[in-house]
């Protein structure tokens, strides 16, 4: 709705309630038809992970529900993947605050030691999920598509995957996931 809101604001009309409530209805539809650029390592430790008993959640700043991400999520044949989606634009917080990581423990029903945020935002991701007390791995793959550098920060504090094929390899480490001041890092 907050959404919604500023489309109209920016096309010069009112706040009207039941006009919000109309362009609200449709940006969220729009991700049912909405196929991204699939990532096809995505599928592959999905499957992985799944197929291991872990739980794969999604914390994700976006201006979608967990709804839309869902529908995103089903269009590219990945949804039945993931377990529990947390959207900034649901819970009213962004990565790297606190309140998001802790709305992501509450959805999994588990403690922070027990989460390894996956992500390639050192500052949302890496330090969010460290300062919230979660284990963390660095995700630099997907960097070069928008034309970034690996932030040499995360790339000294917890471990650094180029590929999610990686992640595998990863899991069957003990303890890698926390942060270790002047430590190296995995790639």
């Amino acid at each position: 709705r907050g959404v919604a809101s500023l489309i109209l604001a920016g096309l010069g009309l009112g706040p009207s309630d039941d006009l919000v409530e109309e362009v609200a209805r449709a940006y969220e539809l729009s991700t049912d038809a909405f196929r991204p650029r699939e990532n096809p390592e995505a599928l592959r430790i999905l499957g992985l992970l799944k197929s291991s008993g872990i739980r794969v959640a999604i914390v994700s700043n976006t201006s979608f529900s967990a709804r839309g991400v869902r529908a995103i999520l089903s269009n590219v044949g990945i949804s039945d993947y993931v377990d529990v989606i947390v959207s900034s634009s649901d819970v009213g917080y962004l990565k790297p605050q606190r309140r998001i990581f802790q709305s992501l423990l509450e959805a999994l029903g588990v403690k922070a030691s027990e989460v390894v945020h996956v992500g390639d935002s050192c500052v949302d991701d890496v330090l969010g999920a460290l300062a919230s007390g979660l284990g963390a791995v660095y995700y630099t793959g997907l960097l070069p598509l928008r034309g970034a550098e690996p932030d040499a920060l995360c790339l000294s504090l917890v471990p650094t995957i180029g590929s999610l094929d990686e992640l595998g390899r990863l899991l069957s480490l003990e303890q890698p996931w926390t942060a270790k001041p002047g430590g190296s890092s995995t790639s």
